[in-house]
C-alpha cells in the first residue's frame, strides 16, 4: 500500500531539477547525509521487532506473567526470520553493486536490509528460517533492479528508493507466503486450513493464487486512491515548489537557513548576502 501510494505521488510530483538529461541519461543526485540514513534505517530495523513479532499480540498467559507456549515461540521464530531476512537483504545489496559497479553502495546496502525486512513480514510467522534468508535475498535483488527500472525505463524519480523497497520488495513478499511457507509454520501461526502451504514444499498452488489475488486488489485499490488524491491536490493547490525555491533549496525558503550555512548553495551563511529578513520579506511576499 505504501509502496504504491508513493508510487503515484512520484508520478503526479515529477522528477528533480536535472534528474534526467537531455539525452536520455538518469543523473545521480546525492542524498544529505549518508550517516543519517544509516541511523534511519537501524532505527526501522529495531522497530520492526515491535511490528513482525508484536503482531502476536500477546507473549503470555492471561495475568500470571508466565509465557505461554505457542505465542512466545511464535514471537521468537517470527525474530529470527525478521533478522536473518534483513541480513540476507543488506549482505546481497552491498555485494551484488560490489559486482555490478565495482564499490560497495552504502545507500544501496541500506535498501537492501529495508527491502529484506519488508520482503519478509508477509511471510514471517509462515516461512522456515533458511527461506527467510532466500526470500530476503531476493527481495534485495528486487528492489535493486527496480530502482533501475524507475530510472531507465519509466523515468520515474523516486528519491529514497521507496517503491523499489516497499511496492516491489513488498510485491515479492507477499508472493513468497505461497511459495515457501511450510506446513509446520502454517500451523504454528494458527491458520484456519495449514493444507495450503507454499508451493515449492509441495503445499500446491492455492496459496500462491490467493496471494496473487490480494496483490492484484491492493495494487488497484491503492493506485487509485492515492491517484485521485495526489492528482486532486496538483490540480487544486499544486505539489511542486517553483523552480527557484527547488534550487536555492527548502531550507532557506522554509526556514531561513541552509543546512550547511557555510557551504549552501542558496549562500545563506556567514559569507552569504541573503539575510534572514530577506528571506522573511520573500516567504512574506509569496503568501
Amino acid at each position: 500500500v505504501g509502496g504504491i501510494a508513493g508510487l503515484m505521488g512520484a508520478i503526479a510530483v515529477g522528477a528533480r531539477l536535472g534528474k534526467y538529461g537531455p539525452n536520455g541519461e538518469v543523473r545521480a543526485i546525492p542524498g544529505h547525509n549518508i550517516s543519517l540514513a544509516t541511523i534511519g534505517m537501524f532505527i526501522l530495523w529495531f522497530g520492526w521487532y515491535g511490528f513482525n513479532p508484536g503482531s502476536t499480540l500477546g507473549l503470555f498467559d492471561n495475568d500470571d506473567g508466565v509465557l505461554s507456549s505457542g505465542l512466545a515461540s511464535l514471537a521468537a521464530s517470527v525474530a529470527v526470520t525478521t533478522t536473518l531476512a534483513a541480513a540476507a537483504g543488506g549482505a546481497t545489496a552491498m555485494l551484488w553493486s560490489r559486482f555490478r559497479t565495482g564499490r560497495y553502495d552504502t545507500g544501496l546496502t541500506i535498501n537492501g536490509i529495508l527491502a529484506g525486512l519488508v520482503a519478509i513480514t508477509a511471510g514471517t510467522a509462515t516461512v522456515d528460517p533458511w527461506a527467510a534468508v532466500v526470500i530476503g535475498a531476493i527481495g534485495a535483488l528486487v528492489m535493486y533492479y527496480g530502482v533501475q527500472m524507475l530510472d531507465s525505463v519509466f523515468r520515474i524519480d523516486d528519491p529514497v528508493g521507496a517503491v523499489s523497497v516497499h511496492a516491489f520488495a513488498g510485491i515479492w513478499g507477499v508472493i513468497a507466503v505461497g511459495l515457501f511457507s511450510s506446513k509446520a509454520g502454517m500451523e504454528a501461526a494458527g491458520y484456519v486450513n495449514p493444507q495450503n502451504y507454499g508451493l515449492f514444499l509441495g503445499g500446491g498452488g492455492e496459496q500462491l493464487l490467493m496471494q496473487l489475488i490480494g496483490i492484484a486488489a491492493i495494487v488497484a485499490w491503492t493506485a487509485v486512491m492515492a491517484g485521485i488524491l495526489f492528482f486532486a491536490i496538483k490540480a487544486i493547490m499544486g505539489l511542486r515548489v517553483s523552480e527557484e525555491e527547488e534550487m536555492r533549496g527548502l531550507d532557506l525558503i522554509e526556514h531561513g537557513i541552509d543546512a550547511y550555512p557555510d557551504f549552501g548553495p542558496s549562500g545563506s551563511g556567514i559569507f552569504g548576502a541573503t539575510s534572514p529578513v530577506e528571506v522573511e520579506t520573500e516567504r512574506s511576499s509569496r503568501s
